[in-house]
């Protein structure tokens, strides 16, 4: 096997987010090795275990081997929805442990990494830091707040604290971000904000730099997708799907997701823009515009498109005609090119899975949702378009108000009570909040008289639990 590793000596050895390049040529017996290495240690993924009796060049070369399976894992999961969420979230929770355990200076790297230098201005920082670089004397004083030396831990079988240690991992260091990345901790009061900076303990980051490294992630996959798709490589679309078939036989899924009815409109999807659930109408906007939207907003955009009822050719041929980078190039060229990926969401290809809708929360976590993604300027002059269009001239205090309580959501960070409130002001049905975007087309839909049957046998839209694969 052959392989290439640019590596920090600073960063440690299990930390994935390191520059790693395999050769084409690598074999199939040891590359699925290495697939089946690393979804055992995701099953118990005990460091203690492993490392027992290892050395530091021992532990180098494991460390390449798990960035050598993460990256082959990455080639293959980047084009399945299924796949990518679960790669995601599972080395994020592995990330997470792992980082819990390490000693400050090692925790200073990784943070070094997923938070560097914009413009030559830090984008984290220690307090003592800020201290310096601001001339700001004592600013412990001056936030009121105070850094414990020692840490309370406590044994696997108790909730209680069973002994107190030096805090040599720096759990109870004030540390500071960026506020653009810690926009909600600070929206919860989890955070001081001062000068641009949140600041509060490492403890308190932890889930902030957790989704921080999750989104490296989710951008290595989407790049891999962006390349398998716009650059073939016949070689590597044969590596892809075939460790895409062997991840859908060996992960298991589980999690929950809501499982609704494809409805089909009456009607053009212009003629049903009013109706349409805000992301999707602005994904429809968008590729009818610029021609072109990103890998993980084109599988959202391709799924709803196929829970309305539009089968497979139909789809093929819409991207076709709408994609700006299609210029010159036959049907059949495309479908060779780009056609895989809606094939796939069909089960017509990979795994064979028949894709549902994601849910709100997914959408948020990695694709397109106008209340989260959005600027609010951008917002604000959506509702007031909405808005004009349908009170005209009139005064109507009661939809102003809650076009005011979309902007008020949006800012607050509460994009499902903002899409509920969109709804609203378009039908007048009244939600606490929108967790999946068919529901809302269906009360959208209801109200309108615009649905012209639903296409499946189950009309609950409840919540219900997917069983292990």
């Amino acid at each position: 096997m052959n392989y290439q590793l640019e590596m920090n000596a600073k960063l440690p050895y299990w930390y994935l987010n390191q520059q790693t390049s395999i050769e084409e040529s690598i074999d199939p017996a040891t590359r699925d090795k290495l697939i089946n290495e690393r979804l055992d240690f995701l099953k118990n993924p005990d460091r203690k275990d492993i490392e027992f009796g290892l050395d530091k060049y021992d532990k180098e070369e494991l460390g390449k081997r798990e960035r050598m399976a993460f990256t082959i894992m990455k080639i293959g999961a980047c084009l399945d929805p299924r796949l990518s969420a679960w790669l995601i979230e599972t080395e994020g929770d592995v990330f997470e442990k792992d980082f819990r355990l390490l000693k400050w200076n090692d925790k200073k790297a990784i943070l070094d990494d997923l938070y560097p230098r914009e413009a030559g201005a830090a984008t984290w920082s220690t307090v003592e830091d800020l201290v310096y670089d601001m001339n700001e004397g004592d600013l412990y004083k001056k936030l009121s707040i105070k850094e414990e030396s020692t840490q309370q831990i406590r044994s696997s079988n108790t909730l209680y604290a069973t002994a107190t240690v030096k805090d040599v991992r720096g759990m109870n260091k004030y540390i500071a971000l960026d506020f653009r990345f810690a926009s909600q901790l600070i929206r919860t009061r989890k955070a001081i904000l001062y000068r641009g900076w949140a600041i509060t303990t490492v403890s308190r980051f932890i889930v902030t730099i957790k989704h921080r490294y999750e989104e490296t992630i989710g951008k290595s996959l989407t790049e891999y997708a962006d390349r398998l798709e716009n650059k073939p490589n016949p070689v590597m679309k044969k590596i892809a799907k075939e460790v895409n078939e062997i991840l859908q036989k060996k992960v298991e899924f589980r999690r929950s997701r809501l499982q609704i009815d494809a409805i089909e409109l009456e009607g053009t999807l212009d003629e049903n823009m009013g109706i349409l659930p805000p992301c999707i109408e602005d994904l429809l906007v968008r590729v009818n515009e610029v021609g072109y939207i990103g890998h993980w907003e084109r599988l959202q955009l391709g799924i709803f498109l196929k829970k309305i009822g539009m089968d497979v050719e139909t789809q093929l041929h819409f991207w076709y005609d709408k994609a700006v980078d299609n210029v010159n190039m036959t049907f059949d060229d495309f479908i060779n090119k780009a056609g895989y990926v809606i094939r796939h969401i069909y089960g017509l290809e990979g795994g064979k899975v028949n894709y549902e809708m994601p849910s709100c929360t997914t959408i948020q976590g990695k694709m397109f949702c106008t209340f989260r993604h959005l600027g609010i300027e951008h917002i604000n002059k959506r509702v007031v378009s909405i808005l004009k269009r349908i009170t005209g001239d009139k005064q109507d205090e009661n939809k102003k108000n809650v076009a005011k309580r979309i902007i008020e959501a949006s800012i607050r960070g509460l994009p499902n009570m903002a899409c509920a409130y969109n709804l609203d002001l378009i039908t007048g049905i009244k939600r606490d909040k929108i967790v999946h975007p068919m529901i809302y087309l269906k009360l959208a839909g209801e109200k309108s008289g615009k649905i012209k049957k639903e296409l499946d046998k189950n009309k609950t839209g409840e919540l219900v639990e997917e069983g292990e694969k």
